[in-house]
């Protein structure tokens, strides 16, 4: 597999730095960002894309069970629990604090998500394929399909328009008419049922149109804007 594929590399870097990549596959991605300025670069990018999305998540205080649990790992020492229990803490701006507090917050982060996992399975469903429609090398939209739903999540790169909508396309190999997947955000993302015809098409490509607000009144794509490769995972 060609990593350094610009399209490839773009689905990679963003499910990357949005946490999607997981075990061995995460670590041999670190080591293509080792090895390769264009891998590092596009984290970079796709850092500072998605960076404002942290603004939409609520801040939440971690319950005492939590910090319990990062005690006992930071100090699995049954004694030095006991002390910490008696009241006799450490100082947080003591340099043991100092040293540890990066390692728990890693932690509590790791904790969180594993008891959000744990809560709802459903939260994360498994990405099945993933597409990377750009300009200019620019990304615009990033589709993602599960085996039941397909998210679309518009970039900041997306021209905002009141006299158009975007519509986005299934190209069928086989040269019959494009099937529309509906219309588009132009900011924030959709998530919407799959739609059966990914299952049984051999799709050549995805392609985004512009059309009336409302989308197509044809049937058919109107002007043809951007197309881009749906690849497998």
């Amino acid at each position: 597999m060609n990593y350094l594929n610009e399209e490839r590399l773009d689905v990679l870097a963003s499910r990357y730095v949005v946490g999607q990549m997981k075990g061995q596959a995460r670590s041999r991605f670190r080591t293509l960002m080792q090895t390769y300025q264009k891998v590092r670069e596009r984290v970079w990018y796709w850092e500072r894309l998605l960076s404002p999305m942290n603004d939409s998540i609520p801040p939440r205080q971690p319950d005492d069970a939590v910090w319990a649990a990062i005690e006992q790992r930071l100090w699995p020492d049954a004694a030095i629990s006991t002390t910490l229990a008696a009241n006799d803490e450490p100082s947080v701006t003591s340099p043991r604090w100092q040293i540890l507090l990066p390692v728990a917050a890693s932690l509590l982060l790791g904790v969180l998500l594993i008891a959000q996992i744990n809560r709802d399975p459903a939260a994360v469903p498994m990405v099945t394929e993933v597409a990377v429609i750009q300009s200019d090398n620019q990304p615009l939209w990033l589709v993602e399909m599960t085996a039941t739903q397909m998210t679309v999540r518009a970039t900041q790169q997306v021209e905002q328009r009141n006299d158009a909508d975007y519509e986005l396309w299934i190209v069928p190999a086989d040269g019959t008419a494009p099937v529309s997947l509906g219309l588009i955000p132009e900011s924030g993302s959709l998530t919407r049922d799959r739609l059966a015809a990914l299952d049984t098409l051999q799709i050549a490509a995805l392609a985004v149109s512009r059309e009336q607000p409302g989308g197509s009144v044809t049937g058919l794509p109107g002007e043809v804007l951007f197309t881009a490769q749906l690849t497998t995972l």
